[in-house]
């Protein structure tokens, strides 16, 4: 049995010998420019607007395909986004498949393919893969994974380049401010309003850097102190996902009260002073009279 699969795998490569051409340019390391094909090598042009198709499929002509089955074209409420890909090849032993993938047009990360072995005879001429690779956290927003294939003999002159190209958005809650503002005010209590672009199950804010205090939604700040502040809005989703705002700085420069009790205080005594005086005046006087 081994012997036969042998005899089939060898056969096969040379049919691939034949059939691939030779002929070819190859600048860096996505561009091929083929002399001469007998058969399709088209490469799907990246999606101009998100897929209609939750899949995006990279293709290798007749010698075998790549997809991306996750992510999909959709909104995800968190940001542990897993890339899953799945592969199907023609099986010759000098033919490779290396891949990489790029997240919003960054450098290319190489991917760990994991080769399945064949079942039965017929698996034996196909190579397959399913790989999962963990990205890292994205933040609020769009974003777009672009998997590249190589597939080919990287000591030869022939290999077959595609790449597919999935959309996707990332909804964190996004917390914008009315109230207060970056500038200096002449109260100590004012209110705070702001507005979250999504569902929300806890709300919170940060003066100064302290502990966070439970809101239910706008509020007023109250008994603040004279000086430079600053505070953060916080909103947390029921996907457990942390949405934050930028930090509002601001200034409290309130004119100190006008001390009435001190100056009443003060009256108050001297008025005795002055009736003590009075008096001891007035005592003298009918003395020396």
């Amino acid at each position: 049995m081994k012997k036969s699969i042998s005899m089939v795998n060898t056969c096969l490569a040379i049919l691939v010998t034949i059939i691939v051409p030779f002929q070819t340019t190859v600048i860096a390391e996505n561009i091929v420019s083929p002399t001469t094909t007998p058969f399709s090598t088209s490469i799907p042009t990246p999606y101009a607007t998100p897929s209609p198709s939750p899949v995006a499929i990279g293709s290798f002509g007749q010698l075998g395909y790549f997809s991306i089955d996750s992510p999909t074209n959709k909104a995800y409420n968190t940001n542990n986004i897993t890339l899953t890909l799945s592969s199907q090849t023609i099986a010759a032993s000098y033919l490779h498949l290396t891949m990489t993938y790029s997240i919003d047009g960054q450098e290319k990360i190489p991917i760990n393919l994991e080769l399945e072995q064949p079942h039965d005879w017929w698996d034996s001429f196909f190579v397959d893969s399913n790989e999962s690779v963990a990205l890292p956290p994205l933040t609020s927003g769009s974003h777009n994974v672009t998997v590249f294939g190589n597939f080919g003999n990287p000591n030869a002159s022939f290999p077959y380049l595609s790449q597919a190209t999935i959309y996707f958005t990332i909804a964190y809650p996004s917390i914008s401010y009315l109230l207060p503002e970056n500038q200096t005010y002449n109260s100590y209590n004012f209110p705070l309003d702001f507005s979250v672009n999504s569902q929300y199950s806890w709300l919170g804010y940060s003066i100064d850097n302290l502990a966070n205090v439970t809101i239910a939604g706008n509020t007023t700040l109250t008994e603040l102190s004279n000086g430079y502040h600053s505070l953060v809005v916080y909103a947390n989703d029921s996907f457990g996902n942390m949405g934050k705002s930028e930090t509002i700085n601001f200034t409290i420069a309130k004119p100190e009260s006008f001390p009435t009790m001190t100056f009443a205080v003060s009256g108050v005594i001297a008025a005795v002073v002055a009736i003590a005086c009075l008096v001891l005046y007035r005592k003298k006087s009918k003395m020396l009279t």
